[in-house]
């Protein structure tokens, strides 16, 4: 939900509903959110083609949408839409898609690729943020640091802060609060300790509603925020900021930028940690195993293979649930 153009999400819970969620028709229709914008709301693509919408995350995200995945078929195909229409009024806004694209290619400074890969925004955003980071007096302030340097918090900051100005344009200092979170995600911060710091930090009485409350808020900030929305716009951050860097002669730093978005994916940014989630083993269980035993900081993914195999699941300090965790990874391997 929230993650695609278009669908329905059936939800059945044991608790009192509004309406009833049983009734309606059991058989829904599939349609392509993607051919709707090309028939059914043509006339509004044909203005959002022109000119992106305020936010890349508001009501008419589905339009920037929709003309980012035609630009990119533009610039690897030169496709034009409008041959596909048969209407001849659905055809003549269409033409007004294509002339965007046009418009879009001939004013492109970034490679191709770029627009290519990114199939959900407005190229023209893409453009802005070039022009930011092509303009900063100091670029160097706008490389990411590792969640543990000193100054890392005012790094992601601002990186966020680029980001919000782009493509989410909320007109708040909220990524001033998300910038905070995603520093204590990325350094491995359990779940449990996110918890207890959001609690002590906005004094919730000893009240289990409130409590349940701001836990799930917690939960949604993580997946809903760091763990999609700042994971797909580090992502193109992190593309555009390579490129310029190349254009500067810097190819090598280029090459050697942190992976912000694969931090805020995994929740951690220590090598042992990520390849103990990359074999299979959750986030909680990979913080607590590193915590009571002694692992490096960078062991490869076939060290850390060769550590569950090993290890002594009836000697080790971790929860059970954790132990039957590793025992069953090693059973798939079996």
């Amino acid at each position: 939900m929230n993650h695609e153009f278009s669908g329905n999400v059936f939800c059945i819970y044991g608790k009192h509903w509004d309406t009833d969620p049983l009734t309606g028709d059991r058989m829904m229709p599939i349609e392509s959110a993607f051919q709707v914008a090309l028939t059914q709301r043509a006339p509004e693509l044909a203005i959002w083609s022109a000119t992106p919408p305020v936010s890349a995350e508001g009501s008419e995200a589905w339009a920037e949408q929709s003309f980012a995945n035609i630009y990119a078929d533009y610039v690897a195909f030169k496709t034009r839409v409008s041959e596909s229409a048969d209407d001849p009024v659905i055809k003549s806004q269409l033409e007004q898609v294509d002339s965007a694209s046009e418009r879009a290619y001939a004013n492109r400074t970034l490679p191709d690729e770029i627009y290519s890969n990114n199939m959900y925004v407005h190229p023209n955003r893409l453009g802005d943020l070039a022009t930011i980071l092509r303009s900063a007096s100091s670029i160097n302030s706008l490389l990411p640091l590792s969640p543990f340097a000193i100054g890392a918090y005012d790094n992601l900051k601002r990186i966020f802060e680029v980001i919000d100005q782009v493509f989410i344009k909320s007109n708040t200092r909220r990524h001033e609060y998300f910038a905070f979170l995603a520093l204590r995600w990325m350094r491995g911060d359990s779940l449990h300790d996110l918890v207890r710091a959001r609690l002590d930090y906005r004094r919730v009485p000893d009240d289990e509603k409130r409590i349940n409350e701001e836990i799930r808020d917690l939960f949604c900030e993580i997946e809903e925020e760091l763990r999609y929305l700042y994971v797909k716009y580090t992502t193109i951050y992190l593309q555009v900021l390579a490129h310029i860097l190349a254009e500067r002669g810097d190819s090598e730093r280029a090459e050697r930028l942190l992976p912000v978005h694969m931090f805020l994916e995994f929740g951690a940014s220590d090598k042992t940690l990520i390849n103990l989630m990359s074999l299979g083993l959750s986030r909680t269980s990979a913080i607590l195993l590193k915590r009571v035993v002694t692992l490096g900081t960078e062991m490869s993914i076939q060290e850390c293979q060769r550590y569950l195999d090993a290890i002594n699941l009836d000697r080790i300090s971790i929860p059970a649930i954790c132990r039957t965790e590793i025992a069953r990874l090693r059973g798939k391997r079996a």
